[in-house]
């Protein structure tokens, strides 16, 4: 899938408005890269409406339940048919 429309059925396909695309996007990063110890800032300021999307809950299961996969599963659901669909989100 070439990703040339952006906004074409949501931000990058994944049927979802700009400004919660991006709000799950700094989700799912800041999951990436958070060490543990209090809740992840980026999770935890995420309105409910963004928690209770599929996106959301993999990042909860990713920082919460220990799931390894989680976060690889939300990144194909916000670039879905991408290949490389974690640099289409560190470049977002």
């Amino acid at each position: 899938m070439k990703l040339t429309g952006r906004l074409m059925s949501g931000l990058y396909g994944s049927g979802l408005k700009r400004e919660d695309w991006y709000l799950l996007k700094d989700a799912v990063l800041g999951a990436a890269i958070h060490k543990g110890g209090s809740g992840c800032i980026w999770y935890t300021k995420l309105p409910d409406r963004l928690k209770r999307h599929e996106v959301g809950q993999l990042v909860y299961k990713h920082l919460y339940k220990k799931d390894g996969s989680a976060l690889d599963k939300a990144a194909k659901n916000l670039v879905p048919g991408a290949d490389k669909e974690w640099l289409v989100l560190m470049k977002a």
